[in-house]
């Protein structure tokens, strides 16, 4: 959200200025895009549209208590010591600081993730129709900026950073995208 508060602070039509920018929020909390922003801005209170900006990394189709014996994949990386965690009650509230729920998190809706990057990525740009438009004229390249930014300090954006890398090169190959990938992962220290 503070990055889609910059965006409109700075601009004079806010997003409405960047029509090639695509936003995609990952979060292990479900109550994430569903509460009132307290970020406000001289024009109006920011939110993330749900249905493009926004993904929930829940737990769907999870009834109980998950057992990883069906899943060797994720087995093989997933503490035993929190196994207990891997409930639907539990994985709602967030990644709560820990690596590996978020981890978890990831892997349970990759499926999904991998078609909504899919579909931001495959959304192909005429060279000529965004000159005939005035949008980025100056600035037209043959490759497509993928920006990560996330926290390392808690267990959501720390759990998922290096997956989500690796889904956006596997994505990019797909679409025959030439993607260049770069992050920007906040520390502690931003929330002091």
């Amino acid at each position: 959200l503070a990055l889609k508060k910059m965006i409109i602070e700075n601009s004079p039509n806010g997003m409405q200025d960047y029509p090639l920018l695509k936003l995609l929020s990952l979060d292990t909390d479900i109550e994430v895009g569903s509460v009132t922003s307290e970020i406000k801005t001289v024009k109006d209170e920011i939110k993330l549209d749900p249905n493009t900006e926004l993904e929930r990394l829940g737990a769907e189709g999870l009834t109980s208590t998950l057992n990883l014996d069906e899943f060797p994949n994720i087995q093989e990386w997933y503490p035993d010591s929190r196994r207990s965690q891997l409930n639907p009650t539990m994985l709602s509230g967030g990644a709560s600081q820990m690596k590996p729920v978020g981890r978890f998190s990831f892997a349970w809706n990759a499926s999904k993730l991998r078609d909504k990057l899919y579909n931001i990525l495959s959304t192909t740009i005429d060279a000529d129709e965004a000159r005939r438009n005035k949008i980025g004229e100056f600035n037209l390249v043959p490759f497509t900026n993928v920006f990560i930014c996330g926290s390392i300090c808690g267990g959501t954006g720390s759990g998922i950073f290096l997956d989500v890398a690796n889904l956006v090169r596997f994505v990019a190959k797909q679409t025959n995208v030439v993607a260049k990938i770069y992050g920007f992962m906040a520390l502690a220290s931003v929330y002091d």
